[in-house]
């Protein structure tokens, strides 16, 4: 038996095996770089084309990212369209190498389901990662075929160098480590793709003094039940789109990547004080609209493709087909019971281009939600599947701190790489042993539903919370009197 994640559209097992040699000698092509750099850090290899044992070997009938692997008795032979495909390959044959001394002869033929899966982590809320974390992070991915990754950026997590004279304490991520992570990122057929916020969100720009006049509401606003500082930019102000073409620019001219995640969730004020008029005039929707479209032709001067976050828009369906037809609405939503099935039927039906975005569902918790988790991300992935989107985007937020270590998204990660490649039974019994062999190597295979189970602890909560858990509010209110509400639980 093989266990191979994500699981592979078709495999025939046949008679014979191919018996690993000490020095594996292949033949490669012009689009099989990085897969023979990465097959070379599973076995040694011999780069030749006398007598080769692994052919690496360019079919034009395959589709971008598909692979064909045939292993018989003398010979490993894959075929693949493009560079992606050849990856891919050698990632599913690593799998087999680590379950097998000899190898099956066997026929695989594979190919993802969606173009684009992809992975945000959230480096804006305390936490910003190293360049070892982040390598290691991204080898995972690659292990798993994700084709996307993107860091979250709001505030000052990134080194702007228009703005570098107000950063003083922070350690942020430099254009220096950006170039590194794209350029290990690349090798790993990975698109590095930038996230910049530039509407909601801006509460460290607009906490600044030479900035606070940008503020639709400068003093802020009271929203759930507590008074928030200032956060959304005034966008009829010239100097808030400046603001945001200044630093997005930044990262534009040095980005490689065909995309740029623009975000402009979120916007909380928009429609109250500056811009309360202007909203009673156009609408809500047509304001918001308005600034995309300005940041829209910002981002398209640079040659790149702009995603935007849907939460804005789907309050206002009736503009969606006023939306450029290259730009990419990133439709988020991170509970059990998201309706997917609905927004993103909408999107297709009126030819929008999409992705979807669950979520780990990590945030606000200390060891996540497996329930809310799983079934978020098969809903995800099956919908953008029936209505013909371009692929996933699995966030990993820091909500309220990012108390939640790394690895509780382990299990999403997996989870989402199985359901974003090849719908398939089994995934969630394919992902746990993933786990326990792959990422924990733990003989007991214990480790993966220990690591589900702790996400579980949820059931216990005396109601549902969306997005949080009731253990947040217990770290919340430790600083007081905490004993009443504990009794409450």
């Amino acid at each position: 038996t093989m266990n191979i994640l994500p699981q592979v559209k078709s495999m025939t097992i046949n008679e014979g095996i191919f018996v690993n040699p000490k020095v594996l000698r292949v033949k490669t092509d012009k689009r099989s770089l990085n897969a023979f750099s990465e097959l070379s850090a599973i076995i040694p290899c011999l780069k030749t084309d006398e007598e080769p044992q692994l052919c690496f070997e360019v079919d034009p009938l395959l589709q971008p990212q598909a692979y064909r692997l045939t292993i018989s008795e003398d010979r490993i032979l894959i075929a693949h369209l493009d560079e992606a495909g050849a990856f891919y390959a050698v990632k599913t044959l690593k799998q087999i190498l680590a379950q097998h001394t000899e190898l099956p002869c066997l026929v695989i033929s594979d190919e993802p389901d969606l173009k684009i899966r992809g992975y945000l982590l959230d480096i804006s809320r305390n936490k910003i990662p190293t360049l070892k974390t982040l390598f290691g992070l991204i080898d995972l991915l690659a292990d798993l075929k994700y084709n996307h990754f993107e860091l979250y950026v709001e505030g000052f997590s990134f080194l702007y160098p228009s703005f570098k004279e107000l950063y003083t304490e922070e350690t942020p991520i430099t254009i220096e480590d950006f170039k590194k992570i794209e350029a290990y990122c690349a090798k790993k057929c990975i698109d590095f793709v930038p996230n910049h916020n530039g509407l909601g969100h801006m509460s460290a720009w607009l906490a600044r003094p030479e900035f606070k006049e940008l503020a639709a509401i400068e003093e802020g606003m009271f929203m759930w039940g507590a008074h928030r500082e200032a956060s959304t930019l005034n966008p009829l102000d010239p100097r808030s789109l400046e603001l945001v073409k200044t630093y997005t620019s930044d990262v534009l001219k040095v980005s490689k990547s065909p995309y740029f995640h623009l975000c402009l969730d979120e916007p909380y004020e928009l429609g109250e004080g500056k811009t309360k008029e202007a909203a009673e005039k156009i609408g809500i929707g047509q304001l918001y609209l308005d600034y995309v479209l300005k940041l829209y032709d910002h981002v398209k001067s640079y040659g790149k493709i702009p995603l935007i976050w849907g939460d804005v828009l789907n309050h206002y369906p009736q503009l969606l087909p006023k939306l450029p037809k290259d730009l990419i609405f990133v439709d988020w939503g991170y509970d059990s019971d998201t309706p997917f099935n609905e927004t993103l039927k909408r999107l297709s039906n009126y030819d929008v281009s999409f992705m979807s975005a669950p979520g780990t569902s990590s945030w606000n918790s200390i060891t996540g939600r497996t329930a809310d988790s799983l079934e978020n991300i098969h809903n995800a992935c099956l919908y953008t599947k029936l209505n013909h989107g371009l692929g996933f985007l699995l966030t990993d937020w820091g909500d309220n701190g990012h108390m939640q270590p790394l690895s509780v998204s382990y299990l999403p990660l997996v989870f989402g790489a199985a359901e974003s490649w090849s719908s398939s039974a089994g995934t969630y019994r394919h992902s746990i042993d993933y786990l326990n062999t792959v990422i924990f190597k733990d003989t007991q295979k214990m480790m993966g539903e220990v690591l589900a189970d702790l996400g579980r602890y949820t059931r216990y909560q005396l109601e549902y919370r969306y997005n949080s858990t009731q253990i947040l509010d217990v770290i919340y209110n430790a600083s007081g009197d905490v004993s009443s509400f504990i009794d409450g639980l």
